[in-house]
């Protein structure tokens, strides 16, 4: 069954409007919501901040070491192909495992701060749901409205002129409008006053039997569950950093290094690959005229053989 006020304190709550303790608490619990959200997204960003910079040194360290993989070449022109080889997947597989290591790091910590997070708001939901659960169990909230002293002349005042069976069967109707109409009619106040009485009353009205909507005003928060913004973490948005096998002599241009000595050194690598390819030509032509001179070989030890055996 619909509750209805007494016609007293139907008035005796709405003169205070939208500035009531009821919304001032209301803002108060916004507020709350308001500045976790704020204070875990700062904690988001420092987490971003933090592996951009480890990327970003990395990064660096990965050029210098390749850098100093490049003076050994030119330093050692004797090195051996798989002796390069072998540096640069060294290089490789150490800062892949780095990247991946940092990677593993950075998802760590979002996902402990989502797990964080959700914890602190359904607290914040726990604190909020009882504290409302308190003031209903206490009486309507305009009981301990400070301003109702303020309020009760007014209501005195109202009470006097206008016909309190007028009154409630407008309300029961649901004709807002023409109550607001026949109080101005009937008092001195003015139809602003009367529509933020009414107003408020709205707000308060049958709290008990939850037949009441907040959802106009309060758009954002249906007490006591927060729909606080989701964050789909870990993901993030850093270089990607990809380590193919090594193809010198490709250029690889380096931000701070002479571009020049690096040209040098891919033509020198360039110089020593022909130079090995031309070895390997060589040593296949020898060792094909080897085997044919040991053929001829063979012959020749077979024929003095057969000579011998016959004498």
């Amino acid at each position: 069954m619909q509750k209805t006020l007494p016609i007293l304190g139907l008035f005796a709550i709405l003169i205070v409007g939208m500035t009531s303790p009821a919304m001032a608490e209301y803002d108060q619990w916004e507020e709350k919501y308001q500045q976790l959200a704020e204070e875990f997204e700062e904690k988001r960003h420092q987490i971003e901040r933090h592996f951009e910079e480890e990327f970003e040194e990395l990064d660096r360290e990965y050029e210098e070491k390749k850098m100093e993989i490049y003076e050994k070449i030119e330093n050692n022109p004797e090195l051996s192909d798989s002796e390069i080889n072998a540096m640069f997947d060294e290089l490789f597989l150490e800062f892949d495992e780095e990247r991946r290591s940092l990677e593993l790091d950075m998802m760590k910590q979002f996902h402990e701060l989502d797990e964080m997070l959700e914890k602190e708001f359904r607290q914040l939901d726990e604190e909020s749901r009882e504290y409302y659960e308190e003031q209903r169990a206490d009486g309507e909230f305009y009981e301990n409205d400070p301003e109702w002293e303020s309020i009760e002349p007014m209501v005195n005042k109202i009470m006097e002129v206008v016909p309190p069976e007028k009154i409630q069967k407008l309300w029961e109707a649901g004709e807002i409008e023409q109550l607001i109409e026949l109080i101005v009619s009937e008092t001195d106040f003015t139809y602003d006053q009367v529509k933020r009485i009414v107003m408020f009353f709205e707000k308060y009205d049958n709290r008990d039997d939850g037949s009441y909507d907040t959802s106009e005003q309060y758009p954002e928060h249906d007490y006591p569950e927060y729909d606080y913004p989701e964050h789909d973490y870990p993901e993030y948005d850093y270089p990607e950093h990809d380590y193919p096998e090594y193809d010198y002599p490709e250029p690889y241009p380096v931000p701070g290094v002479d571009n020049e000595q690096v040209l040098r050194l891919e033509q020198r690598i360039s110089e020593l690959e022909e130079e090995n390819q031309m070895l390997r030509d060589t040593i296949e032509e020898l060792e094909e005229k080897i085997t044919q001179i040991n053929a001829v070989l063979m012959e020749q030890v077979k024929f003095i053989y057969e000579w011998v055996s016959t004498q």
